[in-house]
């Protein structure tokens, strides 16, 4: 795992980047698909036929190996991301907002709405 390129796994994250996908679609010799080749060498992708229309493409899926090195990376990440306590999640939203609002009045407003909400009013 550590020995996988920034843009290896960039692709392999994008290759099943959404929750019924696992294709990556590219041209043969470009940067992405001498990538995967190494990938597919590694165990982690696998290369597919494309359809005869597709000229040059290049397609490719991961493997469950490579799923499972996309799942460890993103765990990873996710556990060496800094955490943000409450109140800075809080300030970051008001900044998000662009009111022209103190933010002292933003957090009363919030909590009023909010309470008011809770008690179904």
């Amino acid at each position: 795992m550590d020995d996988l390129t920034k843009n290896q796994i960039s692709i392999m994250k994008h290759t099943i980047s959404d929750r019924d996908r696992n294709w990556f679609g590219t041209c043969k010799g470009c940067q992405d698909a001498n990538d995967f080749d190494e990938l597919v060498k590694l165990g982690f992708a696998e290369e597919h036929k494309p359809p005869s229309w597709s000229g040059d493409t290049a397609l490719y899926s991961l493997t469950k190996e490579g799923k499972k090195i996309v799942s460890e990376i993103e765990l990873e990440e996710f556990k060496s991301r800094p955490k943000i306590t409450k109140s800075k999640r809080r300030y970051a939203a008001f900044l998000s907002l662009d009111l022209e609002q103190s933010f002292g009045g933003w957090l009363k407003d919030s909590y009023w709405n909010d309470y008011r909400s809770s008690m179904g009013v």
